[in-house]
């Protein structure tokens, strides 16, 4: 049975779709299912070391760190290690906030999120195929291993994630959104082939966002590196990043 771990630093409705959509095919989701602003350490703890082969996660995204609308708890990621920062001291002016520091080295029982070999990582959060920064997909790839890199260049939102995984979005006339070829649509049965995942992703992009600005956002990464995005609706290739797998 393939598997999903979901961490969320929200609470973030697109999370829920996420859920929702791998439960429609038959995806187990394995606690604890994070989708809140301040989990625990306990809980963190206790995702890293799960070994699910699909991977969702989201909240704000910086320089390779997930954090939180209120940066209660805060999550860097280093091509060998991830470091949670939580129980965050109270702010006083003109210092630093001062955290409780917990490293999960990349080969100890601390962080087994690379184990799979079936692994799909989708980031809902912003710029984490960034064109202007290779070297953290390249980071990325080190620390998880080959796996199917789903994600955006620039910034994004939640509507644009949500819709894509078959949720709803309010739009201005207060109707609401949604794309009936969203990316669990596309997949159906062909969930363990990297290709049909990357396309199922970049073709509800199109049948969202085809025609705006917004699609060049968009990106898939193959397992070997190979980059993908949307130019005139058409899915084309675009950087080979440097992957190195340890």
């Amino acid at each position: 049975m393939t598997t999903t771990g979901v961490l969320s630093l929200g609470p973030n409705r697109a999370a829920n779709s996420w859920t929702d959509g791998c439960n429609s095919l038959g995806i187990k989701v394995l606690p604890p299912n994070i989708n809140r602003e301040a989990p625990t350490l306990d809980e963190l703890l206790t995702f890293f070391r799960s070994s699910p082969d699909w991977i969702y996660f989201a909240g704000h995204h910086l320089d390779n760190f997930l954090y939180g609308f209120q940066m209660s708890v805060r999550v860097e990621f280093d091509e060998d290690k991830v470091t949670l920062f939580t129980d965050r001291a109270p702010l006083v002016k003109g210092r630093n906030p001062e955290w409780k520091e917990t490293v999960l080295e990349k080969g100890t029982d601390k962080f087994k999120l690379d184990v799979s070999q079936n692994l799909v990582v989708l980031w809902g959060g912003c710029s984490v195929c960034s064109d202007r920064h290779p070297e953290r997909i390249t980071s990325l790839f080190s620390l998880f291993g080959p796996h199917v890199l789903l994600g955006f260049s620039d910034m994004c939102g939640i509507d644009m994630v949500d819709v894509l995984l078959g949720g709803k979005a309010t739009i201005e006339d207060g109707g609401t959104w949604t794309v009936k070829k969203n990316f669990f649509a596309n997949l159906q049965d062909t969930k363990k082939d990297a290709e049909a995942v990357r396309n199922a992703w970049l073709q509800a992009a199109v049948a969202a966002h085809g025609g705006t600005a917004l699609v060049d956002r968009f990106r898939a990464i193959d397992p070997d590196g190979q980059e993908w995005k949307i130019t005139k609706k058409e899915i084309v290739k675009g950087r080979k990043i440097p992957v190195l797998h340890h």
